[in-house]
């Protein structure tokens, strides 16, 4: 990942100024947009926006003819501007940006683009490292280890079962929710199958027997769910490995 911590102000105000002439070229929304991030300049947001413009800055001087002529492609920039502003760590606005520049590259078409930032937008930085890990180091691997000793806090809570248990359970139950968000948004899928059992006729006369073949099956069904509804085990969808690509993650 590029590391722009180092932008000192002045190259901040020569960005937000670049991107200011380049937004008041934009026929329509320009200056709306130069209105959101005047807005956020006394609200603490511009360290957000200089990451977000700051990996805009080229796209934008190359394709200003061809962007200022499409309302899709300015309606993205704002949508990523929008969300950038309103992220809660550095990172994810350049990752935001370079979704958007892959729409206006036409890279991948401009709803998807849109649609990948809604949900980015509703992932914190847990999440995010976790959807990474599994795209990257499902099999586990020497690397992989080493990815969640980087992550220790994210990952390695089994460490406080004996010592702390107040906190295993709450980081247990943290990392229970992060997953689930993931699930609920299709980027993560429960990797346990639940068997199919095998059908039964019950008939009456057969009594005892029938029902206690049927009782067994109920346990079974019963022990699936309660399988699939703790499972530890899950795997990326291929929507999410198609997020994690188009953001250009680098970890």
């Amino acid at each position: 990942m590029e590391n722009n911590n180092e932008l000192d102000n002045n190259s901040a105000d020569i960005i937000v100024s670049n991107a200011k002439s380049f937004l008041g070229l934009l026929p329509g929304i320009g200056a709306a947009l130069s209105e959101i991030i005047s807005i956020a300049i006394p609200n603490q947001r511009m360290d957000r926006i200089v990451k977000y413009l700051y990996k805009l800055n080229d796209e934008m001087k190359v394709l200003t003819d061809e962007i200022k002529n499409n309302k899709e492609k300015i309606n993205l920039i704002e949508t990523g501007l929008k969300s950038a502003a309103n992220s809660t760590f550095e990172e994810k606005c350049e990752w935001i940006a370079n979704i958007v520049i892959h729409g206006i590259k036409d890279d991948i078409e401009i709803t998807f683009a849109d649609n990948i930032i809604n949900i980015i937008s509703q992932l914190n930085y847990e999440q995010i490292i976790i959807l990474y890990y599994y795209i990257k180091y499902r099999i586990v691997t020497e690397e992989g280890r080493l990815f969640t000793k980087k992550f220790d806090d994210i990952f390695n809570f089994s460490k406080y079962l004996d010592t702390d248990r107040e906190k295993y359970n709450i980081m247990r139950s943290k990392d229970k929710y992060n997953k689930t968000i993931l699930v609920n948004l299709g980027l993560l899928r429960n990797d346990i199958e639940i068997k199919k059992l095998p059908s039964i006729n019950i008939i009456a006369r057969d009594g005892g027997n029938s029902m206690e073949k049927f009782q067994k099956q109920l346990y079974e069904l019963n022990k699936n769910l309660y399988d699939y509804t703790n499972s530890e085990r899950f795997a990326a969808t291929a929507l999410g490995k198609e997020v994690i690509k188009i953001m250009k993650i680098n970890i």
